[in-house]
């Protein structure tokens, strides 16, 4: 992210794990503009300073072939929740993990930076969860999983 100083260090995970019911196909893995949903989370993270990136549950053939590290979901059928806590358990050496939902097709670095920056304004703190409504082609949106948390 040029211009912007991020908080060291902070680890990434993008939730993949979801049963993508209403869709009819798995979601992490829909190409739109030719990558998958979960590269793009997984490459937001990374262009932040992520140290590390983890796809958390799901198809793990599927993940690992398009190019992500995977983990169990450590708690499967929790929903989100279980997916924050199997990263959060992966990464408790680091700080701060940033976490995407895999079906945010405007992540953005700077977004990441964002909700990793506030988190980091809280030390001591738990756990936060900074939501944020991402600027995306002009417009304001919302992006219901796209914080970090404290390990």
């Amino acid at each position: 992210m040029s211009g912007s100083v991020m908080p060291a260090p902070f680890a990434g995970a993008v939730l993949t794990g979801g049963a993508s019911r209403r869709m009819g196909s798995d979601k992490a893995l829909l190409a739109v503009d030719g990558r998958p949903l979960a590269v793009v989370a997984a490459e937001a993270l990374r262009s932040a300073g992520a140290i590390g990136v983890l796809a958390v549950g799901g198809d793990e053939a599927g993940l690992r072939d398009a190019g992500l590290d995977w983990m169990a979901d450590e708690v499967p059928g929790e929903g989100p929740l279980g997916g924050v806590l199997s990263a959060l358990a992966a990464f408790d050496d680091v700080p701060v993990v940033a976490v995407l939902a895999c079906d945010l097709p405007a992540a953005s670095p700077e977004n990441v930076g964002a909700v990793v920056t506030a988190v980091a304004d809280h030390a001591g703190v738990p756990a936060v969860a900074v939501p944020v409504l991402p600027r995306s082609g002009g417009g304001w949106h919302r992006e219901w999983l796209h914080a970090a948390w404290t390990t």
